[in-house]
């Protein structure tokens, strides 16, 4: 067992790294020596610690985490012995030539499922690689506390038994740092590298439950950041397949977490840039990508209580012109009858910067809008504007990518800007274009509507397509299209999800 005797002080941490600084600002080169010196002088200036055997390990055990690269612990489940083993399993190196088993020498702190009020502290070390935890009874389990630097892995049924724990405990049982950290590794171990889950079974959402029943114990630690990090890296990881309709049922799950969090808040609009508006205005952003049915009404209030006193009641610069687009896209009205539109363009023309006016052109989704933008970057005039704004070509070019690579995504969007790519510019690449559409396609039908006769005799006619150019949409084509088979076999197999293969 650790003791406190054990303790690498912060006095003691303090006083190594300006050791450290000093041997270092006289020699950058020899860094063997300089760790030999900085070690031999601390413990020389630490008379109090009698454990003469773990202070003269302590370079070793230090010098073990200078490494790039992290180790990871298992937990692992005996049910004939009622125990459970922790263990080194793995580790990521820069250099893999290096044994994780023989390098690190891991701290441990951990509590019971069943005994949570008592707290074990132990380390992994290179020659006692393992530790037995005894007594263990089915729906019991370790739960590791304030992991310094490693991953942890439970056994399938540790996992379950830990989702139900969190469940019913308050903040108080874990700190925001652990809890942000289980959250971290399940979705790591469980959804994104299922190299680790021996029992991995394609053909169920089990893993995702249990990550999903994990991450609603992020409503017990008053809305940390810290603790909701994780969860918004898994849903910018799981984006990639909101696009499929296939992908209803995660959606469904994620939206679960987010109407929660945003039907319990208290959040009123404010100027107040502090962590807490951040992490409402970032639930926010999630539940308006999947469509949610409370976006629109609280974009809306947001932008009401902007414009009813826009001196006073500014919104947070990092989030305005997002929830300007927001706000254009929910109204659901024409540009000409739009009044949020109107608001916008009487407001950047009172700054003088119309331009900017032009970036909130592809938020709408309204066919109408869409044609009214192609015809607004080729004149250069905005909708209801009677003069015409200097927009660099550069800007002009950029904005036209902008909406075809955002409206490919439906087919409805789709047919609109087809029919729009003849009046585009004729000095545009046309070949960067027809890449930047298909690669934001997702469906076998888009797909075909850009390999249509008509649409590929247009290219030719409008935009003087040479033939290598028409040849490459066809194989772009082709090569998005065996893309789109590969990725709904690997993440829905039977309409069920396998999310750990990189696309």
């Amino acid at each position: 067992m650790v003791t406190d005797k054990h303790v690498f002080y912060n006095f003691m941490f303090e006083k190594a790294i300006n050791l450290y600084h000093n041997i270092l600002s006289r020699d950058s080169y020899a860094t063997q020596l300089n760790f030999n010196i900085l070690w031999s002088k601390l413990l020389s200036e630490m008379p109090t610690h009698k454990n003469t055997y773990f202070l003269g390990t302590l370079t070793t055990v230090i010098t073990s985490w200078t490494h790039v690269g992290y180790p990871i612990v298992q937990v692992n489940r005996h049910n004939n012995t009622r125990t459970l083993e922790i263990l080194i399993r793995d580790c990521f190196l820069s250099n893999m030539k290096n044994s994780c088993v023989s390098t690190w020498w891991i701290p441990v702190t951990y509590i019971t499922i069943q005994q949570s009020n008592m707290t074990y502290q132990w380390y992994l070390q290179p020659d006692e690689n393992n530790i037995i935890v005894p007594n263990i009874e089915e729906d019991d389990s370790v739960l590791f506390m304030d992991v310094p630097g490693y991953r942890v892995n439970y056994d399938r049924k540790s996992w379950e038994n830990i989702a139900l724990f969190l469940k019913r405990k308050t903040s108080k049982i874990l700190s925001d740092v652990s809890l942000a950290q289980i959250l971290d590794d399940a979705f790591y171990f469980l959804i994104q590298n299922t190299d680790y889950n021996e029992n991995f079974d394609l053909n169920t959402n089990d893993n995702l439950d249990i990550f999903f029943d994990i991450a609603t114990s992020v409503f017990h630690v008053n809305n940390s950041y810290i603790a909701w990090y994780p969860i918004f890296t898994a849903f910018e990881y799981l984006s990639k397949i909101y696009p499929f309709p296939e992908s209803a049922y995660i959606k469904d799950r994620i939206l679960d977490v987010l109407h929660k969090f945003l039907e319990d808040s208290s959040h009123t609009p404010s100027s107040e840039n502090n962590v807490t508006n951040q992490l409402y205005y970032e639930v926010l952003k999630w539940a308006c990508i999947l469509d949610s049915i409370k976006c629109k009404d609280i974009v809306m209030d947001e932008l009401t209580w902007h414009i009813e006193n826009l001196a006073q009641n500014r919104l947070l610069q990092s989030w305005q012109k997002w929830i300007f687009c927001q706000s254009l896209m929910v109204e659901n009205s024409t540009y000409e009858n739009s009044s949020i539109w109107y608001t916008l363009k009487t407001m950047y023309e009172t700054q003088l910067k119309e331009e900017e006016m032009f970036k909130f052109l592809p938020c709408s989704r309204l066919r109408s809008n869409i044609f009214l933008s192609f015809k607004s970057f080729a004149t250069t005039f905005l909708p209801s504007s009677e003069r015409s704004v200097d927009l660099k070509k550069s800007d002009r070019v950029s904005f036209v990518f902008t909406i075809y690579a955002k409206h490919s995504k439906t087919l409805a969007s789709l047919t609109s800007i087809l029919e729009e790519i003849r009046y585009i510019e004729s000095d545009i690449n046309i070949g960067a274009l027809m890449n930047c559409i298909i690669n934001n396609i997702y469906s076998d039908e888009g797909l075909s509507m850009v390999t249509d006769g008509k649409f590929l005799q247009m290219l030719r006619n409008r935009h003087r397509a040479p033939s290598y150019v028409i040849v490459a949409v066809k194989q772009k084509v082709d090569d998005r299209r065996a893309l789109l088979v590969k990725v709904k076999n690997i993440f829905f197999p039977n309409r069920k999800m396998h999310l750990f293969t990189e696309i």
